[in-house]
């Protein structure tokens, strides 16, 4: 489950327009962060999300990387 939030966060902060990821990386803790935490937990266990009105992105799905042949 922790590679589907990963994946999850990852996907969403490379959406985020560059002053928001430097919101983001300057607070962890900040009122950004917070959001988009709060969003990676539901696209995490959801698979997919309706977020439109939080960017006008629409249907969002969870994008998991290949595996690397790695067990976990």
């Amino acid at each position: 489950m922790a590679k589907k939030y990963e994946a999850a966060w990852n996907q969403l902060f490379y959406e985020e327009p560059e002053w928001r990821q430097r919101a983001i990386i300057e607070e962890p803790h900040g009122r950004h962060a917070g959001e988009l935490a709060a969003i990676t937990m539901r696209l995490a266990e959801r698979g997919k999300l309706d977020i439109g009105m939080s960017g006008g992105r629409g249907e969002l799905e969870l994008q998991m990387p290949p595996a690397t042949g790695q067990h976990s």
